[in-house]
């Protein structure tokens, strides 16, 4: 009854979180001990980053799944394509990316192509699931006039 979108994005978490722990210790446990201990004095600074961006990294995820269950299906698909356009430009902005022409093309149909195809999927779905109302029960009866018994 409580699962609201903050709430199943935490279930989420801690379910892939506990399904995920003891595989990755098996497969990475070693070696990223040994090179956490070889970090030396920089462990205590590693371990407050990593948590930092975990927090973050929750953060953000939860705030989208919030976010989404607000929005109707179109909305959402076109906020994550804008979400798109907002992260191509923070990565020319901050990370210094060269912009070409043949970026900007092949990025601005990616994105495009990608926002009609949202649009039209929840639009279909809309349309399907208006198209999937209840349908009324219809009695049918027969009147039969008795003439006598039946025999075989």
């Amino acid at each position: 009854n409580n699962l609201d979108a903050a709430n199943n994005y935490a279930l989420l978490t801690c379910c892939s979180a506990s399904v995920l722990l003891l595989p990755s210790l098996l497969a990475e446990g070693r070696p990223a001990l040994a090179a956490f201990q070889a970090m030396g004095d920089g462990q205590m600074t590693f371990v407050r980053d990593l948590l930092r961006c975990g927090f973050f990294y929750y953060a953000y995820n939860e705030m989208g799944f919030r976010v989404l269950d607000m929005l109707s299906q179109v909305s959402a698909a076109v906020a994550n394509s804008a979400k798109r356009v907002v992260i191509l430009f923070a990565a020319v902005v901050f990370l210094g990316e060269h912009v070409t022409r043949q970026k900007l093309v092949g990025s601005t149909i990616a994105i495009a192509g990608v926002t009609m195809y949202s649009v039209a999927k929840a639009m279909a779905g809309r349309r399907a699931k208006e198209g999937k109302a209840p349908k009324k029960k219809v009695l049918v009866t027969q009147e039969v006039e008795e003439t006598g018994s039946w025999q075989p």
